[in-house]
């Protein structure tokens, strides 16, 4: 499968909690996983835990959707990381 060929999912909250599982289900799954978080330390650690599993390419964003600059930033990356997204879990 070709990386044009994956199923693309946005989660935000991918730090922990039901972000995370749904990050880490869809990423065994493989999906194409871009998780977003807010907290540097659980960010990175719930980065290592959904790379454990991940059958596809997978990225961490850190950012504070509550700020919209940060918002905004996100969404740039998102943008630069993929040219879709098919589900997007908030």
């Amino acid at each position: 499968m070709t990386a044009d060929e994956l199923r693309v999912a946005v989660v935000t909250g991918a730090s922990s909690g039901l972000g995370l599982e749904a990050a880490k289900a869809l990423a065994a799954q493989g999906w194409r996983v871009i998780g977003q978080g807010r907290n540097p330390e659980r960010t990175a650690s719930a980065e290592k835990k959904i790379r454990a599993v991940a059958k596809a390419p997978f990225d961490m964003i850190l950012a504070d959707l509550a700020v919209m600059a940060d918002a905004a930033r996100a969404a740039d990356e998102i943008a630069a990381l993929t040219h879709r997204v098919d589900v997007l879990v908030n």
